[in-house]
């Protein structure tokens, strides 16, 4: 296992689309709690209270409230793993550009093994985001939360969990689409088609069009970003999920396990030039 992440962690870090990748994926990842709270903060500032909005009071946003610091910390910084996307398709394409996919297996690495190294890499990703959310949101919450007793520190915690789910079923559909594709500019501009056209307009045909939500729910990046329930409507506007569902990680368990058939077959059955 450690050979593998380390032969992972050499091939990976002297791209320069990597480091450049990874560099805005840390930014705007300190950056996200940071200006939301120096915003609130200028906002407050100006006088501006929640108490002027209609059927709204101020302790209506406990937006840093360690009882639902996880699920907004989750939800908000869901929207970066597009960038780890970024990452792990500039990883795949890489190697098979570059043939070092079919030198690694020259040189004795079997093709299980070339899977388990890229799969190293995406737990390796989802786990240091995860505990990264995890430590920005202890240190937040003991700053600007009025409960810090241990209940309220874990209540809603299992948000942790899904986000972690989250990254691993987003950056496998990368892994996917990058080796059905195998080139990185058309995979990343496929993906972006595919998550803000091509999905959302076939969503809503068969939601309204065919009253078939069941199949809209499972469409790839609706169970990807499913996960986490959007939040916003929690605060005074109308009620919301404030769990993670069974039913949406069941659907997102049985979608990795076919996204994870689908790899294999593709680098242990398939050659792959």
């Amino acid at each position: 296992m450690l050979r593998l992440i380390k032969i992972e962690w050499l091939k990976s870090w002297p791209s320069r689309y990597f480091k450049i990748m990874l560099g805005i994926w840390l930014f705007a990842f300190i950056s996200l709690p940071i200006g939301f709270k120096l915003l609130l903060i200028f906002i407050e500032s100006k006088g501006f209270s929640l108490d002027q909005l209609p059927g709204l009071e101020a302790t209506d946003l406990p937006i840093f409230d360690f009882v639902d610091i996880w699920q907004n910390f989750a939800y908000a910084y869901k929207g970066l793993t597009i960038f780890m996307a970024f990452l792990v398709i500039i990883n795949i394409t890489n190697e098979l550009d570059y043939k070092t996919f079919r030198q690694n297996v020259i040189d004795g690495m079997s093709k299980t093994e070339f899977l388990l190294s890229k799969l190293y890499l995406i737990i390796g990703m989802a786990t240091i985001a995860t505990l990264l959310v995890f430590g920005f949101g202890l240190v937040i919450g003991f700053i600007s939360s009025p409960v810090t007793d241990f209940n309220s520190i874990v209540k809603h915690i299992n948000f942790l969990g899904a986000y972690w789910l989250h990254i691993i079923l987003f950056l496998t559909f990368s892994v996917l689409l990058s080796l059905l594709i195998k080139r990185a500019g058309l995979v990343i501009a496929i993906l972006l088609f595919w998550m803000i056209i091509a999905e959302p307009i076939l969503s809503s045909i068969l939601t309204y069009g065919f009253d078939l939500n069941f199949l809209a729910n499972i469409l790839p990046l609706e169970t990807i970003w499913g996960l986490i329930p959007r939040p916003i409507e929690k605060y005074g506007l109308s009620s919301t999920d404030f769990w993670v569902t069974s039913k949406s990680v069941t659907i997102a368990l049985v979608e990795l396990a076919l996204y994870l058939g689908s790899i294999w077959l593709l680098i242990v059955k398939r050659d792959i030039k």
